[in-house]
């Protein structure tokens, strides 16, 4: 791990235990070497820093692409390795960048619900974890994250984050052939890794 992301894994984590609270549960699921997926449900923009600054290791984000229009935030989040996704259409280089990332023995966190809600609640998948996790072999390691959006609206105010990490979800092998039928499984793929955030949810209470 760089000393940089390193420390600022470090200023993250301790900022977030004195100024609001956090709460860690199973992170030592998750290994320390090789390729493989964080899948989590997504609330607020506190959601990757603080959920990055538990792991042990360096991780891969993908960022919508206007987070990267400003030049000193862009800077920042590039060398914490996020990855510009453009949202409106399918982004091939995002995803190319993506399995590569992958395919070379890194870790990437993604969000299935493909970005902020208007509420809490689970919401549903976009095919792209499943699509992801076919492609490289890669597991998929659940995580449900609890008060991201409280806490972002309540500064200073004490509202404990809980992150809460699941067992591995591992796929199959898809055999050649019909392009609708690998989409399905791309998509049912991805649906029960929210269904597996859902029961973590259930677990943090």
């Amino acid at each position: 791990m760089r000393l940089t992301y390193r420390l600022s894994a470090l200023g993250v984590r301790l900022l977030a235990r004195l100024l609001i609270g956090l709460r860690v549960r199973g992170v030592e699921k998750i290994p320390e070497r090789g390729k493989l997926i964080i899948a989590a449900n997504h609330q607020s923009y506190l959601d990757p820093p603080i959920l990055g600054a538990c792991l042990r290791r360096e991780v891969h984000y993908l960022a919508k692409a206007d987070l990267f229009k400003y030049p000193v935030f862009g800077t920042i989040i590039r060398h914490l390795n996020a990855l510009p996704l453009k949202r409106k259409d399918p982004d091939i280089q995002a995803v190319r960048q993506a399995v590569e990332i992958l395919q070379g023995g890194e870790a990437i966190v993604l969000f299935p619900e493909g970005g902020l809600g208007p509420t809490v609640d689970i919401r549903r998948a976009y095919s792209g974890v499943g699509f992801l996790a076919y492609q490289t072999g890669a597991d998929v390691y659940p995580v449900y994250i609890k008060n991201t959006r409280r806490a972002w609206a309540r500064v200073f105010k004490r509202c404990p984050i809980e992150i809460n990490f699941g067992d591995p979800i591992r796929c199959g092998k898809l055999s050649m052939g019909d392009t609708n039928k690998k989409q399905d499984a791309y998509l049912a793929f991805s649906t029960e890794v929210m269904q597996r955030i859902a029961a973590l949810k259930a677990v943090n209470g």
